[in-house]
């Protein structure tokens, strides 16, 4: 059942990507885009995953499915070698490291921030 989810899920989250990346062009589609999911993977670990606040098949689903379809470590390589290949090296550069830490801040800053929550709920501070 699991399959079953992670599929129906990454056809969720590919589509999701796809949509963002008409929404904005070029590498910084890809950038809002893992940045975004790496924040949402964080604070779903924190809230949902840990706690096991949902069966195993939607927190796959979910994590797995829709969140590892919709950021994109392909297309992040893929944009900076495109980068490099211009002599875009600022710009490569900037896009790697932003990348790179934004995306590890990002998954810090949400899975505390889910912590904090799950912790104010067990003290009754909604």
């Amino acid at each position: 059942m699991n399959y079953i989810g992670i599929g129906v899920g990454g056809i969720i989250g590919s589509l999701l990507r796809y949509g963002a990346g008409l929404l904005v062009a070029g590498p910084f589609s890809t950038l809002a885009v893992n940045l975004s999911g790496s924040l949402i993977l964080g604070w779903f670990t924190a809230r949902v995953v840990e706690r096991k606040a949902l069966p195993e098949v939607l927190t796959v689903s979910i994590g797995t499915g829709i969140l590892g379809s919709f950021t994109t470590f392909s297309t992040f390589s893929l944009d900076s070698l495109r980068l490099l290949e211009e002599w875009r090296l600022m710009a490569s550069a900037s896009y790697m490291m932003i990348s790179g830490v934004g995306g590890l801040t990002a998954a810090y800053l949400g899975y505390h921030a889910g912590k904090k929550k799950m912790r104010q709920e067990e003290e009754g501070k909604y």
